[in-house]
């Protein structure tokens, strides 16, 4: 309450965010304006990763998005080695998408399993 609500851009733990390009009513602007405190603060990329979804609609994602960024959470939170059963839950684009995300962000996946499982080694 002593800084009026505004965020620092200081991150203490992983931050991923989607955000669609084309949202009428939360503009995209603003995910730019808090990735430069992030970047200033020394956290971006390190703790925050936006996912800009080129879309209308506020939060208007699919599944293969969702599960993506929140294995990208995961990931960055240094509570996965690999996500199992993705082919268990995932079909077709929804699949495509999430295989891109995982591609472009380096998420440990492989389609076999019964369920969907997030493994981590322990430590």
């Amino acid at each position: 309450m002593q800084s009026f609500y505004n965020t620092s851009g200081r991150l203490t733990r992983p931050l991923i965010t989607l955000h669609t390009l084309r949202d009428q009513q939360v503009p995209y602007f603003h995910e730019i304006l808090y990735a430069l405190k992030t970047l200033l603060s020394g956290s971006f990329l390190t703790r925050h990763v936006n996912i800009a979804v080129d879309r209308f609609e506020h939060c208007n994602f699919t599944i293969g998005e969702a599960l993506g960024a929140f294995a990208l959470m995961l990931l960055y939170a240094g509570d996965l080695d690999m996500l199992s059963g993705v082919g268990s839950v995932l079909q077709g684009e929804a699949l495509v998408t999430f295989e891109g995300l995982a591609q472009q962000h380096k998420i440990p996946y492989q389609l076999a399993g019964q369920r969907l499982q997030a493994q981590r080694r322990q430590r």
